[in-house]
């Protein structure tokens, strides 16, 4: 009979021992990470086409404003016009509210965990970023909280147009959320500076929008930017900054940062940048 091996019987023991916590745990592990990208994903359905949505609706006031040279806060006052500059005002806050749904509805969970969560969060950095934002980043939190309606039991919801235009108009501690927003609206008529922060700001809202809906199947028709509107200082920052070092997945990024050229009618002359 031959003689008994304890010392590979113990080797033995102990190496498969060893391989079965090993296989244990990166079966937990592979779980874990799988149980976190559901609920990225899940987090991101529920709140993915609201925000593109109200970024949407942003992108196309600043547009706006950009072609008029921000001419609703340069006239002189009038009803029509009050609700033009409130209309500003509100597609703002509406598109920081939607973010702050989706960060009181995360809890624990990470929409980066996502691929495509992983780049919206990007964006929202980005936007909140001393770089980019319009003022302070708690500010802009909170005015976007403001406007949440909480009614039952039912999730909370953004105000309408109506529903902040009237609140806006009736409630000083409301408007004290929102003076911040104001001035720098107001500032536009008057200041370039201030113009240009929120052109800015507005090119990176453009950009989030044709990043993530590029069939704009969700969102508007894709249409031109405004770089014609900043000066070069401005375009260059966003270019090299902006779009080169921290969104650098977003394609064609000249189109926010490099100037349009507007054609002449034929026979009149080759095109010239506006």
């Amino acid at each position: 009979m031959p003689e008994t091996n304890w010392l590979a019987l113990v080797i033995s023991s102990i190496g498969g021992g060893v391989v079965v916590k090993f296989l244990d745990y990166a079966h937990g592990e592979y779980t874990r990470r799988r149980a976190r990208r559901e609920a990225a994903k899940d987090l991101l359905v529920k709140h993915h086409d609201p925000i593109l949505k109200a970024a949407d609706e942003l992108v196309g006031r600043i547009r706006s404003l950009a072609i008029s040279d921000f001419a609703d806060f340069r006239e002189s006052t009038g009803d029509f016009l009050e609700v033009r500059r409130a209309a500003a005002m509100f597609y703002f806050v509406q598109f920081w509210c939607q973010v702050q749904l989706m960060r009181l509805d995360s809890g624990a969970t990470v929409v980066a965990a996502d691929s495509a969560g992983g780049r919206l969060q990007t964006f929202i950095q980005e936007l909140e970023s001393r770089a980019i934002r319009v003022f302070d980043r708690a500010w802009q939190r909170a005015a976007g909280e403001a406007i949440l309606v909480r009614e039952g039991p039912a999730p909370p919801r953004p105000m309408n147009l109506f529903e902040f235009a009237s609140r806006y108009e009736s409630d000083d501690k409301f408007r004290h959320w929102l003076t911040p927003l104001h001035d720098l609206l107001v500032a536009t008529g008057r200041d370039p500076t201030s113009r240009h922060s929120v052109l800015k700001y507005g090119a990176v809202v453009h950009a989030l929008v044709d990043t993530l809906d590029p069939a704009h199947i969700i969102t508007s028709a894709e249409d031109k930017g405004w770089p014609n509107k900043m000066p070069p200082n401005v375009r260059a920052k966003l270019a090299m900054g902006t779009f080169r070092r921290r969104l650098d997945f977003v394609t064609n990024s000249h189109k926010y940062t490099e100037p349009q050229k507007k054609e002449r009618p034929a026979g009149v002359g080759s095109s010239i940048t506006e």
